[in-house]
């Protein structure tokens, strides 16, 4: 069963002539703070495939996220329900992570 919550990505280097680094974190909602050390990963698609794959998080939601990030530097995905192991674990598709 999954903690109700929140995603925040920030885009760490923005601006930056270099791969994309995004650092991750989920808070629990009521929660002061966040409840997990952030998820950093090096490019874009590495971000995708951890929202997707590992999250589960729909497609819609991960572009206006992407779009977000592109836009702002930062991104939020509210109305989420997502374990600690899901948001720790390492799969197949979290290739390019930086921790």
């Amino acid at each position: 069963m999954g903690i109700k919550g929140s995603l925040y990505v920030v885009w760490l280097n923005k601006g930056e002539s270099r791969e994309p680094e995004f650092a991750v974190r989920f808070a629990p909602d009521g929660a002061v703070g966040s409840v997990t050390d952030p998820r950093k990963f090096l490019g874009e698609e590495s971000l995708r495939e951890f929202l997707a794959r590992s999250l589960f998080i729909g497609s819609n939601h991960i572009e206006d996220a992407l779009l977000d990030l592109h836009n702002k530097g930062s991104a939020e995905i509210h109305s989420l329900n997502i374990s600690d192991d899901d948001f720790r674990g390492q799969s197949t598709a979290d290739a390019n992570p930086l921790s």
